[in-house]
């Protein structure tokens, strides 16, 4: 079978999101910016919270941010040839903090202007990530951002396992994606599954090229052009500590 993550294709996907949401008020720019303030939400909000803002108000922080975003069409000006949009969008908001805090203020639980609808904690009303203690809010930004990148990734390749039936088989290789955490030997799973050891080793194999090939995927749509991929890979994981 064609591995769907073999050949991703940089051109569709390069900056793809930000384009959108620079665009003309439109449901695919709508679209866009709700991807973007979900998937990056979060790193924002622990900058703002390691910059010594409480979190109701870093929370109100972050959307006025994004809807002074949409308001000022701030996309717009993120021209692929500056940079790393991740380098795009923390500036933005340090030039928001620094100079729109009043008119922040007066946007406090959206000022009327419609919230976008975000759901950043899990069943039990607890958020999934934790901001470290200590360091710089410019580390903790970039190590937020490395986290939401990884995690785009394993669901999307989750979601791919899971619509071809091999949900089950998904689970059991997950932890091999990590070096974190307990993995077990090649017979239990191979016996969890049916399948043998062997037949276990390839199909962690396929998996890790597979998780791979999406976070680069993940990774061009904000980086300016094809050969930063790696190198932004690398620095995403020496923000991560590894």
């Amino acid at each position: 079978m064609k591995d769907p993550f073999n050949k991703p294709s940089f051109e569709t996907t390069r900056w793809s999101v930000v384009v959108s949401a620079g665009q003309d008020d439109s449901k695919l720019a709508r679209d866009a910016m709700e991807q973007l303030c979900r998937r990056y939400w979060f790193p924002l909000f622990a900058f703002i919270r390691r910059r010594g803002y409480g979190e109701c108000d870093a929370e109100d922080l972050v959307q006025a941010f994004f809807v002074r975003v949409v308001e000022k069409d701030v996309f717009a000006a993120a021209d692929q040839d500056r940079g790393r949009f991740r380098t795009f969008l923390l500036t933005s908001l340090e030039n928001f903090l620094s100079n729109e805090y009043a008119k922040a203020t007066a946007l406090r639980r959206g000022g009327g202007n419609p919230r976008l609808s975000l759901d950043l904690r899990n069943a039990d009303g607890q958020r999934s990530h934790w901001i470290a203690d200590g360091g710089r809010a410019e580390d903790e930004y970039h190590r937020q951002w490395a986290i939401a990148a990884l995690d785009a990734a394993l669901k999307s390749v989750q979601t791919e396992y899971e619509r071809e039936g091999n949900a089950t088989l998904f689970s059991e290789l997950r932890p091999y994606l990590s070096t974190d955490g307990e993995r077990k030997p090649y017979a239990l799973v191979a016996e969890a599954l049916g399948i043998s050891p062997t037949n276990v080793k390839v199909a962690v194999h396929r998996l890790r090229k597979r998780y791979r090939r999406q976070l680069e995927s993940e990774i061009a749509s904000t980086v300016e052009s094809p050969e930063h991929i790696e190198d932004e890979i690398r620095q995403l994981f020496q923000a991560l500590g590894g």
